[in-house]
């Protein structure tokens, strides 16, 4: 894996979320379950947020994802300490 791959994205043009969120703590249930419509809800939005060369059957458009910085390193640390 190299670290020569950037992109600038401009500022104000995505939006900022965790992606991980706990769910239990402890043993204890610490997150709001949503309703099923309101899952339903969710990906919709989620999906109409790709474009729709993505989304297309027939000759899809690639929607490459790549590691951060710092996963990158964590995962080379990894592959790294057990070889």
């Amino acid at each position: 894996m190299s670290k020569w791959k950037n992109k600038t994205i401009p500022a104000g043009t995505y939006e900022l979320r965790n992606l991980l969120v706990p769910i239990f703590k402890n043993g204890e249930l610490v997150y709001d379950l949503p309703t099923l419509k309101g899952i339903r809800d969710y990906s919709q939005r989620e999906m109409d947020t790709l474009w729709e060369e993505i989304k297309r059957f027939t000759y899809p458009q690639e929607y490459y994802v790549d590691l951060s910085e710092k996963l990158l390193d964590l995962k080379l640390s990894m592959l790294q300490e057990y070889k």
